[in-house]
């Protein structure tokens, strides 16, 4: 069974930060979510507003969430780059402001206090597209931000959205007289990025 968790209330939040912290940060701003960091330089018309990358952190107690087998992390939207750290591990980097993205943190959770780390960058690059448009490039964890347990029987389908899968239907009646079709899930599991595969 599915259970559901909202965490958009109380990240701690820096712009002036240089690494992913280790322990919950003390002298960040509070914000929830959700939030950008060019909300005033970004309305400005000046196209002078901070692109960079920038810091959320959330404490939240295991036993405080929803009972589980698998853990998530659902992000609605984090423009335009981001790095996922769960207690010091780097559970994963995506790319892509305006798509939804789950992140597997189970392994990385611990009994008590767990903290999630995600490093958020708007900058000028070469492989998040558009970087050429007549609106602001809004930095931030922008959407809501989901946790989600699901069991071992639901795991399969927990990574079709946002997740690494592709579907391939296949007729496998060479007369075409009835519509009987095969259905082959393709899922990249690993943390290994950016293959390309060929389906024939």
């Amino acid at each position: 069974m599915r259970e559901i968790f909202n965490l958009n209330e109380k990240w701690a939040f820096s712009k002036e930060a240089i690494k992913p912290p280790v322990a919950m940060p003390q002298n960040w701003y509070w914000v929830n979510l959700p939030h950008t960091w060019n909300a005033i330089d970004g309305q400005d018309g000046g196209n002078d507003y901070y692109r960079g990358t920038c810091f959320y952190a959330k404490e939240v107690q295991k036993e405080e969430l929803p009972e589980g087998e698998q853990y998530y992390l659902e992000f609605l939207g984090v423009n335009a780059s981001a790095d996922v750290y769960v207690n010091g591990n780097h559970l994963d980097h995506h790319d892509g402001g305006y798509s939804t993205w789950r992140v597997n943190m189970t392994d990385a959770l611990t009994d008590g206090k767990n903290l999630i780390v995600v490093a958020v960058d708007n900058s000028a690059n070469d492989r998040v597209y558009p970087q050429k448009a007549d609106f602001t490039f809004y930095g931030g964890m922008y959407r809501d931000c989901l946790l989600y347990t699901s069991d071992a029987a639901d795991e399969e389908d927990s990574v079709d959205l946002g997740g690494r899968r592709i579907i391939k239907k296949k007729n496998t009646n060479r007369k075409r007289t009835t519509s009987k079709e095969d259905q082959n899930r393709v899922c990249n599991t690993k943390t290994t990025r950016n293959k390309n595969i060929d389906i024939k």
